[in-house]
Protein backbone atom coordinates (compact mmCIF):
# COMPACT_ATOMS: atom_id res chain seq x y z
CA UNK A 1 0.00 0.00 0.00
CA UNK A 2 1.26 3.41 -0.80
CA UNK A 3 1.94 6.16 1.69
CA UNK A 4 -1.00 8.47 1.04
CA UNK A 5 -3.72 5.71 1.08
CA UNK A 6 -5.49 4.66 3.98
CA UNK A 7 -6.88 1.28 5.11
CA UNK A 8 -10.66 0.84 4.91
CA UNK A 9 -11.82 -0.08 8.29
CA UNK A 10 -13.78 -3.47 8.19
CA UNK A 11 -17.40 -3.61 8.12
CA UNK A 12 -19.01 -5.49 10.36
CA UNK A 13 -22.57 -6.88 8.75
CA UNK A 14 -25.11 -7.50 11.36
CA UNK A 15 -27.40 -10.14 10.79
CA UNK A 16 -31.45 -9.67 9.85
CA UNK A 17 -33.00 -9.68 13.29
CA UNK A 18 -36.40 -8.16 12.73
CA UNK A 19 -39.77 -10.27 12.76
CA UNK A 20 -42.50 -9.82 10.53
CA UNK A 21 -45.18 -7.68 12.45
CA UNK A 22 -48.75 -9.47 12.18
CA UNK A 23 -51.58 -7.04 13.00
CA UNK A 24 -55.59 -8.05 13.17
CA UNK A 25 -57.75 -6.69 10.54
CA UNK A 26 -59.06 -3.76 12.45
CA UNK A 27 -55.25 -2.69 13.40
CA UNK A 28 -54.50 -2.49 9.71
CA UNK A 29 -56.87 -0.79 8.83
CA UNK A 30 -55.59 2.06 11.41
CA UNK A 31 -52.08 1.65 10.50
CA UNK A 32 -53.02 1.97 6.62
CA UNK A 33 -55.35 5.05 7.26
CA UNK A 34 -52.30 7.06 9.76
CA UNK A 35 -49.99 6.09 7.07
CA UNK A 36 -52.18 7.42 4.48
CA UNK A 37 -52.32 10.81 6.47
CA UNK A 38 -48.86 11.17 6.70
CA UNK A 39 -47.81 10.27 3.57
CA UNK A 40 -50.45 13.17 2.18
CA UNK A 41 -49.04 15.88 4.69
CA UNK A 42 -45.02 14.92 3.65
CA UNK A 43 -46.16 15.66 0.14
CA UNK A 44 -48.22 18.46 0.69
CA UNK A 45 -45.15 19.89 3.06
CA UNK A 46 -42.58 18.85 0.12
CA UNK A 47 -45.11 20.70 -2.59
CA UNK A 48 -45.07 23.80 -0.23
CA UNK A 49 -41.29 24.12 0.46
CA UNK A 50 -40.98 23.73 -3.49
CA UNK A 51 -43.22 26.47 -4.20
CA UNK A 52 -41.45 28.57 -2.14
CA UNK A 53 -38.23 27.88 -3.05
CA UNK A 54 -39.28 28.70 -6.99
CA UNK A 55 -40.77 31.80 -5.74
CA UNK A 56 -37.37 32.97 -3.95
CA UNK A 57 -35.23 31.62 -6.64
CA UNK A 58 -37.23 34.22 -9.34
CA UNK A 59 -36.80 36.77 -6.40
CA UNK A 60 -33.09 36.27 -6.44
CA UNK A 61 -33.12 36.48 -10.57
CA UNK A 62 -34.68 39.91 -10.29
CA UNK A 63 -31.70 41.01 -7.96
CA UNK A 64 -29.07 39.44 -10.24
CA UNK A 65 -30.69 41.07 -13.22
CA UNK A 66 -31.24 44.64 -11.33
CA UNK A 67 -28.16 44.56 -10.00
CA UNK A 68 -26.08 44.15 -13.47
CA UNK A 69 -24.73 47.56 -14.24
CA UNK A 70 -26.43 47.82 -17.83
CA UNK A 71 -30.08 47.02 -16.50
CA UNK A 72 -32.57 49.21 -17.23
CA UNK A 73 -34.57 51.12 -14.33
CA UNK A 74 -37.65 49.12 -14.52
CA UNK A 75 -34.95 45.81 -13.38
CA UNK A 76 -34.08 47.94 -10.87
CA UNK A 77 -36.85 48.82 -9.20
CA UNK A 78 -37.84 45.11 -10.06
CA UNK A 79 -34.69 44.10 -7.44
CA UNK A 80 -35.82 46.45 -4.95
CA UNK A 81 -39.29 45.21 -4.48
CA UNK A 82 -37.26 41.34 -4.76
CA UNK A 83 -34.99 42.37 -2.24
CA UNK A 84 -37.72 43.46 -0.38
CA UNK A 85 -40.13 40.25 -0.36
CA UNK A 86 -36.78 38.19 0.82
CA UNK A 87 -36.30 40.19 3.65
CA UNK A 88 -40.06 40.25 4.31
CA UNK A 89 -40.00 36.40 3.63
CA UNK A 90 -37.03 35.66 6.47
CA UNK A 91 -38.32 37.66 8.81
CA UNK A 92 -42.03 35.75 8.48
CA UNK A 93 -39.70 32.41 8.97
CA UNK A 94 -37.87 33.55 11.81
CA UNK A 95 -41.27 34.42 14.01
CA UNK A 96 -42.62 31.19 12.56
CA UNK A 97 -39.43 29.28 14.11
CA UNK A 98 -39.70 31.72 16.95
CA UNK A 99 -42.95 30.06 17.86
CA UNK A 100 -42.78 26.69 16.80
CA UNK A 101 -39.71 26.38 18.91
CA UNK A 102 -40.92 27.88 21.93
CA UNK A 103 -39.98 25.88 25.06
CA UNK A 104 -43.47 26.62 26.53
CA UNK A 105 -45.64 25.64 23.80
CA UNK A 106 -43.91 21.94 23.61
CA UNK A 107 -41.90 22.35 20.77
CA UNK A 108 -38.86 21.89 19.75
CA UNK A 109 -36.10 24.70 20.95
CA UNK A 110 -33.95 25.80 18.04
CA UNK A 111 -31.17 27.97 19.73
CA UNK A 112 -33.48 31.01 19.07
CA UNK A 113 -33.14 33.74 22.02
CA UNK A 114 -36.02 36.34 20.48
CA UNK A 115 -39.49 35.18 21.43
CA UNK A 116 -42.45 35.93 18.28
CA UNK A 117 -44.17 38.72 17.82
CA UNK A 118 -47.27 37.16 19.23
CA UNK A 119 -45.50 36.62 22.54
CA UNK A 120 -44.72 40.45 22.87
CA UNK A 121 -48.34 40.94 22.10
CA UNK A 122 -49.38 38.40 25.31
CA UNK A 123 -46.98 40.48 27.69
CA UNK A 124 -48.19 43.66 27.06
Amino acid sequence: MADNEMEAPAVQVLPNTTEPVDFSAAQQVVFDAALKKAMGRAGADARAEAERLRIENERLKAQAIGAAPDSSEVEKLRAQVADSQLQAADAERRGRCARVGSPRRGGHHHGLSQPGPRAHARAG
